[in-house]
């Protein structure tokens, strides 16, 4: 087993629990008092469906970076 493997099934178990939240969970706040499960859930899956670029372009545009 590499640590590959290891991502993908700490991944799934993400994506698994994820999948059970009603709306009234993602609209809830995470351990980041500022951030909803939503917005967390988001922040920790970003990088999975854009590009790294795009990623940074956005990061900066929106004061993130600096």
């Amino acid at each position: 087993m590499t640590i590959w493997d290891d991502v993908a099934t700490e991944r799934q178990e993400l994506a698994d629990d994820l999948e059970t939240l009603t709306d009234d969970q993602w609209a809830q706040s995470s351990l980041c008092e500022a951030w909803t499960i939503k917005a967390t859930a988001a922040h920790l899956t970003t990088i999975f469906h854009t590009s790294m670029p795009k990623f940074m372009i956005k990061t900066v545009m929106s004061g993130g970076a600096g």
